[in-house]
């Protein structure tokens, strides 16, 4: 079973996120370093499996894509918006509704 590059990043950001949570750990590398890797997540998820120039993908893996993007954009960055929290809980609830409930 191949697992393709999107996937495993994600679960190491995923496996990242928890461990330090937990350790309570942070600092100048953490701090980059998991919005980079959400960030490669996010785009390796969308362009996986895609001819060049097709943006047909499915909806639960688009919205998770674009949610990781915005996890480290905002991470990264002081970019903010008015509700900014209530749309970024949208996408995940979305995001994670549609993979439970795929066929």
């Amino acid at each position: 079973m191949t697992k393709k590059l999107g996937m495993i990043l994600l679960a190491a950001w995923l496996v990242l996120t928890g461990i330090l949570a937990l350790l309570d750990v942070s600092g100048e590398m953490t701090d980059a370093l998991l919005p980079i890797l959400a960030i490669a997540a996010g785009v390796a998820l969308f362009v996986e499996d895609r001819p060049f120039g097709h943006l047909d993908t499915e909806l639960d893996t688009f919205l998770l894509s674009i949610w990781l993007i915005l996890q480290g954009i905002f991470a990264l960055t002081d970019l903010t918006f008015n509700g900014q929290d209530t749309v970024m809980a949208v996408l995940a609830i979305a995001a994670g509704a549609l993979f439970l409930f795929e066929d």
